[in-house]
């Protein structure tokens, strides 16, 4: 293990502490404990139980489908890989993007290097898998965020707060997704794109990016994106699988967050602010990993009191949504990883750091 994983791994759980903490503290003194345990009191246990029970089951379901989508991928580029194998691989991942901000970049090269030590299947192909999956996740987010949007305008005014931030994450899922594009049917976009770049570095002086060997690595890097897809480019049908289990796996996240409330006897809050909470906590989670522990909270709390929740009810509710979609989902991929093995995934994120990754596609 690299002496940076190790202090990258251990800020990340010392911010969570932290930020456990800092949440504490703001239940105590803006909430009140008492408040806290009367709203608890209030709880049907049977109806919670029932509703919490199913949102984890939702939320492992959700997960799987994802990973459906990613083998099906896999399994399209003649990488076989069995769905035992796949659903404990995505895990390792994901809990990776759940403890350390690293945009999915980290969780992708873990999966690459598990797969391949797995399968001995050509990296190239690995690498395309990852592409592809991504390519259509980023398909249904801007999809699904384009029909929200369109739907919170068309049904009345809703406060800037809630169509802004809608609209700005619209927006730049819209752009990563015009670049994947870009890269998978394009065979000059890397070259064109690094060239651009590089401009920009060297503007800016940025001397570490913008030398020629690092320009160089780059376009070998993105340049497997053009190459790796040409398998779905020649034949489109390849993605209808994937884009149904990314479909699937986005509705029954939503749907997780309905059944929390569900547990908490909320039963007539509108389809906007599901989707705003789902964007917040996916947006935030996915951009801070471990760090959006505590801040995430606050930020749930503050919205649910937009939305005419009281502080208390308010407070619980953000403990438990947070435990399904957080400490749980945590949990699990740390079992995996003691699967796996923690030291490989530091060292293949240390890799990550050090330089670009230079794939070649088959």
């Amino acid at each position: 293990m690299s002496l940076s994983s190790y202090i990258s791994a251990r800020k990340s759980v010392l911010f969570m502490i932290g930020g456990v903490i800092a949440f504490a503290l703001y239940l105590y003194f803006f909430v009140g404990i008492s408040q806290l345990f009367s709203v608890i009191e209030q709880i049907d246990t049977a109806e919670y139980l029932l509703f919490y029970t199913l949102a984890i089951c939702t939320l492992v379901f959700a997960l799987f489908c994802w990973t459906a989508s990613w083998k099906t991928t896999l399994q399209a580029l003649s990488v076989k890989l069995s769905m035992k194998k796949a659903f404990m691989i995505f895990w390792v991942g994901y809990f990776i993007d759940l403890i350390i901000p690293s945009q999915t970049v980290g969780s992708e090269l873990a999966r690459l290097y598990f797969v391949r030590n797995e399968t001995e299947g050509d990296v190239g192909a690995i690498a395309a898998s990852a592409v592809t999956n991504r390519i259509v996740e980023y398909l249904i987010v801007v999809l699904g965020l384009f029909s929200s949007v369109t739907i919170l305008l068309v049904a009345g005014n809703p406060p800037f707060v809630v169509s802004g931030f809608l609209i700005s994450v619209l927006a730049g899922a819209s752009v990563y997704l015009a670049i994947l594009m870009y890269l998978a049917l394009r065979e000059r976009a890397a070259e064109v794109l690094i060239s651009v770049g590089i401009r920009i570095m060297r503007a800016l002086r940025v001397k570490r990016f913008s030398s020629d060997e690092s320009a160089d690595k780059a376009k070998l890097s993105l340049a497997v994106f053009y190459r790796s897809f040409q398998t779905f480019r020649q034949n489109p049908k390849r993605l209808l699988k994937p884009l149904v289990f990314q479909l699937l796996s986005f509705l029954l996240n939503i749907v997780v967050y309905v059944l929390v409330f569900e547990a908490l006897g909320f039963q007539n809050l509108h389809f906007e602010f599901f989707i705003l909470v789902f964007f917040i906590s996916t947006a935030v989670q996915a951009s801070t990993g471990g760090f959006s522990v505590g801040s995430l909270d606050i930020i749930l709390v503050t919205v649910f009191y937009f939305y005419g929740i009281p502080e208390a009810t308010s407070g619980v509710a953000v403990v438990v949504l947070r435990s399904v979609t957080y400490w749980i989902p945590l949990v699990i991929g740390y079992l995996m990883v003691q699967a796996f093995g923690l030291r490989n995934i530091l060292e293949v994120r240390s890799k990550a750091n050090a330089a670009p990754l230079i794939l070649t596609a088959a």
